[in-house]
């Protein structure tokens, strides 16, 4: 759940990166795949 802030923020840049070694890894492509849901929808909302 999340609420609005009472104060006018500045944008800010998420950005997320792990060693390459990872990248077939289940579990982080997992979270990765989750976070970057989360982002995309917080951003689509605001737009």
């Amino acid at each position: 759940m999340t609420f609005p802030l009472p104060v006018t923020t500045p944008a800010i840049t998420i950005a997320q990166a792990w060693h390459p070694r990872f990248d077939a890894d289940l579990a982080h492509r997992w979270l990765g795949d989750r976070l970057r849901r989360v982002y995309r929808s917080i951003a689509e909302r605001r737009a």
